[in-house]
């Protein structure tokens, strides 16, 4: 989850904090591409039942499911 959010912290040029740093090491896989909008592509990451995220100006929050 750590590479995925840094990936997407620079295609939408947002600021990634995780609630818990432990869950950068969550495994996840997909395809997503960048023409997606972010509102989608963190529903879509939620929809794992992994993880929760929230937007907060331009920050992109991650919390423990």
């Amino acid at each position: 989850l750590g590479s995925i959010m840094r990936q997407i912290s620079r295609w939408y040029n947002m600021e990634v904090v995780f609630e818990n740093e432990q869950s950068k090491e969550k495994v996840l896989s997909g395809i997503i591409t960048r023409s997606v909008n972010i509102s989608e592509l963190l529903h879509m990451l939620e929809r794992t039942g992994e993880v929760k995220a929230k937007i907060n100006n331009h920050k992109i929050i991650m919390l423990d499911k």
